[in-house]
C-alpha cells in the first residue's frame, strides 16, 4: 500500500469520540495538477494506526481504501459500483458517516462506498488530510440518517404503451444506480415492468423493492432480486431474499437461461396473493413468498452491471412483446 506522504494540508482532533451517527465532512479544492490526496482517520500516536485511509487517485480514476495497524497495511479495496465524481479544478465535498459496522462515504452528495471497520472506533482520535488538495475545511457533527439529504428521485410512471422501439444504440438510458418512488401502493395485482440490457461482461446486478431511500438506517428490503452471472460452473443464477428486522433471511436460488450478457430483457414483478411472481421475457422464472406486507414497498432501487431503458408500474401484467414495448418515465422530483 502506497501512502500519500506529502505535508499534511489539514490535521484536527475529533471534539467528541466517534460513534454510530458521527459525520466527518471534508470540503476542499482540487488544483489542475492534482494527482492524489488522502483522508485518514488516525489514532494520532507515533507510528499511528490508520482506521480508514480514503485515497482518491485522479490520474487513475479510482479511490483506494485501506487501514494500517501496527505498521502493516491491510488488503486494499478499490472496487465500486458507483461512479467516480472528483474533477481537477473543482471543489469537492466528501462525507464519512459512521454506521454500526462500517464507514459510509459520499462524494459530492452521492453515496460512493462503504468500508467495514478494521480498527476499533475508540482508538480513532483525529482526521488528517494529505496530498494534492487545497482549502481544506473539516466539520464533525452527528446525524440519524445517511445520506443526510436525499436527492430528487424519478417517479415511476403508471403509463405504459406499445410503440416501435428504436435501435438500442439510440435509446435514452436511465441512470444506474437507479432509485425511484413507487407511485402507488404495491397491492395484489400490481406489476412493475423493467426493461434493460445486461452488460457484456457482467458479474451481477440487483433489484430491490424497499421501504425507504436511506442507506442508514438500513431499509427494509421486501424483495431483493440478484441475477449472478457465471457464478458456479458458468451457470447464471437468480438469488432472492429479504432484509427484515436487521438481517438477511434465507436465500432462494434458481438457475436462469433467458438472462444473457449483452442482451435485452424485460423483467416483470407482480404482487400476487401472498407472493411475488417474477417474469423474464414473458416467462415466469420464480415465485417468492412475501415475508412482510406489500404495503411497505415504497422505493425501487437498481444497481450493478445493467443498462436501463425504462420502468413503469401498471395494474396488470403487460404481455412480453420482444421489441415493441416502450415505457414512459416521469422526471418528477421528490
Amino acid at each position: 500500500m502506497e501512502d500519500v506522504s506529502q505535508i499534511p494540508q489539514f490535521v484536527s482532533k475529533f471534539y467528541s469520540p466517534l460513534k454510530t451517527g458521527s459525520v466527518i465532512e471534508v470540503r476542499g479544492f482540487l488544483p489542475e495538477d492534482s494527482e492524489r490526496f488522502a483522508i485518514n482517520l488516525c489514532s494520532g500516536e507515533a507510528g499511528e494506526d490508520i482506521a480508514f485511509h480514503f485515497n482518491p487517485r485522479l490520474s487513475q480514476n479510482y479511490v483506494a481504501r485501506n487501514s494500517r495497524r501496527t505498521g502493516e497495511w491491510g488488503p486494499e479495496e478499490t472496487a465500486s459500483a458507483l461512479p467516480f465524481d472528483l474533477k481537477r479544478g473543482d471543489e469537492f465535498v466528501i462525507t464519512i458517516f459512521v454506521s454500526k459496522d462500517d464507514y459510509l462515504v459520499s462524494i459530492n452528495g452521492h453515496h460512493f462506498c462503504g468500508f467495514a471497520f478494521r480498527v476499533p472506533l475508540k482508538t480513532t482520535k483525529l482526521v488528517r488530510v494529505t496530498g494534492d488538495a487545497r482549502d481544506i475545511r473539516v466539520q464533525q457533527r452527528s446525524s440519524d440518517y445517511y445520506p443526510e439529504v436525499l436527492p430528487d428521485f424519478l417517479t415511476i410512471s403508471s403509463k405504459c404503451k406499445n410503440a416501435d422501439q428504436p435501435e438500442t444504440s439510440h435509446r435514452e438510458k436511465l441512470p444506474v444506480p437507479y432509485m425511484a418512488k413507487v407511485p402507488d401502493d404495491f397491492l395484489t395485482g400490481k406489476c412493475l415492468h423493467i426493461r434493460g440490457r445486461v452488460k457484456i461482461l457482467p458479474h451481477s446486478f440487483f433489484v430491490n423493492l424497499q421501504s425507504t431511500a436511506y442507506i442508514h438506517p438500513h431499509p427494509q428490503i421486501l424483495l431483493h432480486i440478484n441475477p449472478r452471472f457465471g457464478e458456479v460452473g458458468g451457470v447464471h443464477t437468480m438469488v432472492r431474499n429479504s432484509w427484515l428486522n436487521g438481517s438477511w433471511g434465507v436465500e432462494e436460488r434458481t438457475p436462469i437461461k433467458n438472462f444473457c450478457p449483452g442482451k435485452d430483457f424485460e423483467m416483470g414483478i407482480k404482487a400476487d396473493l401472498g407472493h411475488y411472481t417474477i417474469m423474464i421475457n414473458g416467462l415466469i422464472v420464480a415465485e417468492y413468498q412475501a415475508r412482510a406486507s406489500f404495503s411497505l414497498v415504497k422505493y425501487l432501487y437498481i444497481q450493478g452491471d445493467v443498462e436501463l431503458y425504462s420502468v413503469c408500474f401498471s395494474d396488470s401484467i403487460i404481455p412480453y412483446s420482444n421489441t415493441s414495448m416502450s415505457y414512459i418515465n416521469d422526471d418528477e422530483g421528490d
